[in-house]
């Protein structure tokens, strides 16, 4: 709980990968809990998409960290809408847990890139 005074979070980018079940496991020994934020393309392998599910099933959180994974800021209005509207149903549909919160590739955002997500 970040609310918490002294307290820290532990975040994931660009997963799931092959590492991530090392990563829930060591969690899981410390009692601790993380925030994933996934690359939902990786999801389209069944391996990933299990460990993305066994994360929200530990109590982790899963975050959108877009589709494809690429600079935002170079996208269209439209390219960033669908890229985001994939990985919110993929994610979705992999963990059974709608994200609410997201992280942009590379922390590349501007005002334009930030419109286009709160939509």
């Amino acid at each position: 709980d970040c609310a918490v005074n002294g307290s820290l979070t532990f975040t994931f980018d660009d997963g799931p990968t092959s590492i991530t079940p090392q990563i829930l496991d060591i969690l899981k020994a410390y009692n601790v809990s993380g925030t994933f934020f996934v690359t939902a393309q990786n999801l389209e392998d069944p391996t990933y998409a299990g460990y993305a599910r066994r994360a929200v099933q530990e109590g982790h959180v899963v975050g959108a960290h877009t589709y494809f994974h690429k600079d935002m800021t170079t996208l269209t209005d439209e390219q960033l809408f669908a890229d985001l509207t994939l990985a919110h149903i993929a994610i979705s549909t992999a963990t059974g847990v709608a994200p609410k919160l997201f992280r942009s590739p590379y922390g590349n955002y501007n005002k334009r890139t930030l419109a286009v997500v709160q939509v």
